[in-house]
């Protein structure tokens, strides 16, 4: 608090009157900037505090989808098949996640993230046109996208500051490059938990909610994608640009061993990061998207729902076909298992 400000809120309650009247104008100017400040920082909250309210007050978002238990009931829709193939899991992914399952505990954040992180790895390695690659890869720094942990977010509205840190953050920047000039090219947030409550949600959406005034402040179109997960379940957001939020429906279980539930994890990944790519300002996949180019905005419009029903096939033509050949993979993981479930930006390393 600063040394006038101070003196006003020490002041006798019967001589503040007198103190207001004897200051200038450009004291009484700083007087009134501190006083709205100081408001502003006792009105800000967390994510993690954050109540459905908040995301209504604090970012406008728009909940109908979702509350009173409609979280369960999905909104948002993956395209058909013939539009965005699914694809099986990679040998070296499930070679990854079995090693992990045996000799990792997912009973903290953390162990939870370390298989996450090879999740998001292998949805963005292939969206990014480097799957099964072994050696380090020939991308440019600025067109691929990367996931970013541990990344501040803060919005500040009328009605509050929300604040705190994306578990992710994954878009078109480089790290070196992650300054306010580019917080507009991110489009997916990430939040990772260890136990799955019934409010994780609001946090997930929250981050989102920021996410998406970020990038309206910087008239930037396209909605944001949101994932919830603790590596066992996932949940899939997206939130348009009128403030809408859309649920993918009930959490998706993975059986680690089992791909099925691990290729559908991967296909809502791979659509989120395909459509980023294609929407954010600093895309550049010149390959793989080629035929999606400045289509994605369309498509997801017609795969989300305000009504609860499921929307019509999208009529856009299936050019994912050719993206690539779609195999499978007998190999399996690992037997062992733990079943378990115990307005700023800034980069940082520090998991």
């Amino acid at each position: 608090m600063d040394e006038l400000l101070q003196k006003f809120v020490n002041a006798p309650e019967g001589s503040r009157s007198a103190a207001l009247g004897a200051l200038s104008k450009e004291q009484l100017e700083q007087l009134m900037t501190s006083v709205s400040k100081a408001a502003q920082k006792k009105k800000s909250k967390g994510f993690e505090s954050l109540t459905e309210r908040d995301l209504q007050e604090r970012l406008n978002l728009n909940l109908t989808n979702v509350s009173n238990d409609k979280i369960e009931k999905p909104s948002v829709f993956l395209p058909s098949l013939d539009v965005f193939p699914s694809r099986a899991p990679s040998k070296e992914l499930k070679f990854i996640l079995g090693r992990l399952r045996r000799v990792w505990t997912r009973a903290s954040e953390a162990g939870c993230r370390t298989f996450i992180d090879a999740i998001i790895s292998e949805a963005l390695d292939v969206v990014n046109g480097w799957e099964g690659d072994a050696g380090d890869g020939q991308a440019t720094k600025d067109n691929s996208l990367r996931a970013y942990p541990e990344a501040t977010l803060k919005h500040q509205g009328a009605s509050g500051t929300v604040k705190g840190r994306a578990d992710y953050l994954i878009g078109h920047v480089n790290a070196s490059k992650l300054t306010y000039l580019h917080m507009d090219a991110f489009m997916i947030g990430v939040e990772a938990k260890v136990a799955w409550t019934e409010w994780a949600w609001i946090q997930a959406v929250g981050e989102g909610g920021a996410l998406l005034r970020k990038r309206l402040s910087h008239d930037r179109q396209g909605p944001i994608f949101v994932v919830l997960t603790n590596a066992k379940n996932w949940q899939f957001f997206v939130i348009d640009e009128e403030g809408w939020v859309y649920s993918s429906g009930k959490p998706i279980r993975i059986d680690f061993g089992n791909d099925e539930d691990l290729e559908l994890v991967l296909r809502w990944l791979r659509w989120f990061a395909t459509a980023a790519a294609d929407i954010s300002p600093r895309s550049s996949l010149s390959d793989i998207n080629a035929k999606l180019r400045g289509k994605m905005a369309e498509q997801i419009r017609t795969c989300l729902s305000r009504d609860g029903l499921a929307p019509p096939p999208s009529s856009l033509d299936s050019a994912l076909t050719t993206l690539s050949s779609w195999s499978s993979d007998d190999d399996m993981m690992g037997d062992h298992d733990e079943d378990s479930d115990g307005s700023g930006w800034e980069y940082s390393s520090t998991r």
